[in-house]
């Protein structure tokens, strides 16, 4: 079998992260794999100063792919100012979804390295079923073999990872969040993928 990458895009709550559950429980064995994973790893990194473990991450996944050095001065500038604003405002609510927003497009997808995300999802999707659930931009779509649009989810997000037109293959309708429903969507898109 040829290794497949799933992706699953929506606004935020929309069910992506369920409705990729359940594919997983469909399919058996598959490898979840995040554009975000590395991000939530950064800004926990951020938000504790651990300044020593997050240059040595850097470093690494810089090197990995194969992003100038010269670029990490400025992404470890813009997030000691990132991280100093948080603590300004870190009561109010929603302001760690704001660090996340802007440490992940702000500084290195508009920074560093447009693909910076997509390539470290990449070079994890080692399964034969690799499972997105957080396709948030066009090329991460690209590097999906089936993308599938949820709808549903909160709406008034204005940052532009809540805010793309992402081209998918395949639509679910979850707006009313009804597990039958989502369980039949769910089955109807394993005959599909097995079709292709």
């Amino acid at each position: 079998m040829t290794s497949k990458i799933i992706g699953f895009t929506g606004k935020k709550q929309a069910g992506k992260g369920y409705l990729s559950n359940l594919l997983i429980s469909e399919i058996g064995p598959a490898k979840r794999v995040s554009f975000a994973g590395p991000l939530y790893e950064y800004v926990t990194l951020v938000v504790a100063e651990d300044w020593y473990t997050l240059m040595k991450r850097l470093e690494r996944d810089f090197q990995l792919l194969d992003v100038p050095m010269t670029k990490l001065p400025k992404a470890i500038t813009a997030l000691s100012r990132l991280r100093r604003d948080y603590r300004a405002t870190q009561l109010e609510s929603g302001k760690h979804r704001w660090l996340l927003q802007q440490v992940g497009t702000e500084v290195f997808r508009n920074t560093v390295f447009r693909d910076y995300w997509l390539e470290l999802a990449w070079l994890s999707c080692t399964g034969d079923w690799n499972i997105i659930d957080d396709v948030r931009f066009e090329n991460e779509a690209r590097i999906c073999d089936t993308v599938i649009m949820v709808l549903g989810g909160l709406e008034g997000d204005t940052h532009d990872s809540e805010n793309q037109k992402i081209r998918a293959g395949v639509t679910i309708d979850n707006r009313d969040k009804d597990p039958e429903k989502a369980n039949q969507a769910i089955k109807h898109l394993v005959e599909q993928l097995s079709c292709n």
